[in-house]
């Protein structure tokens, strides 16, 4: 009977210990596939950041390009407006300068002729004298005319200070604020004035007598007012 019940032991503990190295053995062998899972994730993974890597690498070389370019443009932009600056700088400095040369050769012919004028001057004949002269004065406004500018005479106007420059007074018994004397013409260019005509202008006597109209004027204003005539009363009483 105790035989049996060891040898019942035996069996036990022998079943026990092979289940339990079976299921060690299970758990090794799963622990190996998990191990194997995770290390080919890790590889996954390490790929796909390779791949990510390498993307921004492109990127930024695309970039980096990208922004040579856009400063070798910006670099070529600012020269450009430097060299049209100076350039521009340029062709007014030469427009100040010889502005006037096309005014200016137009201009020489009436010098010519002046020469030509007092090449030719005889003191017995100063009728000759006076034709080139006036030939001189109608070329060169012909030759200020073509140029815009035109000029004017205030004798025997009114004066006005927009276009008058009066240089002096002079007394006078006519009407006052008028042109007496004319000693320089005024000018204009193109509508604009860029010279007054010098002028002496009048002015009233100093304890002169009023103009007749004057008088008059005065004599009414002084006269005793007749009074108003009654409408009823008889022209014949």
């Amino acid at each position: 009977m105790s035989d049996d019940k060891a040898k019942i032991t035996t069996d036990i503990s022998q079943a026990a210990v092979d289940a339990a190295l079976a299921a060690v053995e299970k758990r090794q062998r799963e622990g190996a596939v998990s191990e194997d899972d995770r290390i080919a994730a890790l590889e996954k993974e390490v790929d796909q950041l390779k791949q990510r890597l390498e993307l921004a690498q492109t990127r930024g070389k695309e970039a980096l390009a990208q922004l040579k370019d856009e400063h070798e443009r910006t670099l070529r932009a600012a020269a450009e407006l430097d060299n049209q600056k100076k350039r521009a700088q340029r062709e007014k400095d030469e427009a100040i300068k010889f502005g006037l040369e096309k005014f200016l050769k137009e201009l020489l012919p009436v010098a010519d002729n002046l020469d030509r004028a007092l090449g030719h001057a005889d003191a017995d004949n100063k009728e000759s004298i006076v034709t080139g002269v006036k030939m001189v004065a109608k070329l060169l406004e012909d030759v200020l005319g073509k140029h815009g500018v035109k000029g004017f005479s205030a004798k025997g106007v009114a004066f006005d200070p927009r276009m008058h420059e009066a240089m002096s007074a002079v007394e006078s018994d006519g009407p006052s604020n008028m042109v007496h004397e004319e000693f320089l013409r005024g000018y204009t260019l193109n509508e604009r004035l860029i010279r007054p005509a010098l002028v002496a202008v009048t002015r009233a006597r100093e304890n002169a007598a009023p103009p007749p109209a004057a008088e008059a004027v005065a004599a009414v204003a002084a006269a005793p007012a007749e009074p108003p005539k009654d409408p009823n009363s008889n022209p014949t009483s």
